[in-house]
């Protein structure tokens, strides 16, 4: 892109009949170049670690130029999304920072708008919902925030066209992610969720390894239904509603 426009530039200049002095060659490059970085810099990247689009200058910073190159590519090629093999390079070289790097001290917590998680008080208030969910309740709540609704680059496992276009809520997070969100083991985490599972608060499905994008096998919580019309439906109401 860059030799492409500065050719350009030099054509221009031969067909105007200039013959600007060496000087000012040389600062019409680099103003060239430094315009097309700042460019480049600011373009916003999707990031399937964060979740969130960060700038090119964010990526690179993050992962190194050659994967925030990649990453840009996915963009102008493939509607920002990655194959298997850079997203496994962006999963290691995230994990191997998060090694390296001590924890920064703690600061005063910001609060940032986000959409409302509806959850009807009078399930909260039920006694059977309370023990079920009496050391899991966060843990559900969390998971819902996950729920793929729309299309989007990072649903890596098209939990949108698998499964919310078939009328069901779902989402995916991987157990690793939740002990470390957590700061529990991952014993306990698959614990609790079996014990949703098993008292029917969600009902837990699987994508198998030759299906997914990474070759392993994922786990799948529905928490209910739509119809829809924006009318959500959640396997919860009927805890809270049953007799048994």
């Amino acid at each position: 892109m860059q030799t492409q426009e500065i050719d350009e530039i030099e054509e221009l200049m031969e067909e105007l009949e200039w013959e600007p002095s060496p000087e000012d060659v040389k600062q019409l490059h680099e103003n060239t170049l430094k315009r097309i970085e700042e460019e480049q810099n600011s373009t916003m990247l999707y990031d399937p670690i964060e979740r969130d689009y960060r700038t090119y200058a964010h990526c690179k910073k993050k992962y190194g130029q050659d994967l925030a190159d990649k990453m840009l590519r996915a963009k102008n090629e493939n509607n920002g999304r990655i194959d298997k093999e850079d997203y496994a390079k962006l999963m290691n070289h995230n994990q191997h920072v998060e090694k390296q790097v001590a924890p920064a001290p703690a600061s005063k917590p910001v609060i940032a708008k986000a959409p409302f998680l509806m959850l009807d008080h009078a399930i909260i208030k039920t006694p059977k919902v309370r023990k079920v969910l009496k050391k899991s309740m966060m843990l559900y709540l969390h998971l819902r925030i996950y729920i793929v609704r729309e299309k989007f680059p990072g649903d890596l496992l098209d939990l949108y066209e698998r499964y919310f276009k078939k009328g069901k809520l779902a989402a995916s997070v991987s157990t690793r992610k939740l002990a470390q969100d957590f700061e529990i083991d991952k014993n306990t985490v698959s614990a609790y969720l079996q014990e949703m599972s098993e008292h029917k608060v969600i009902e837990i499905e699987q994508i198998h390894a030759a299906d997914a994008y990474d070759n392993q096998l994922h786990n799948v919580y529905v928490f209910g239904h739509h119809d829809f019309s924006k009318t959500e439906t959640y396997l919860i109401q009927k805890l809270a509603t049953s007799d048994g």
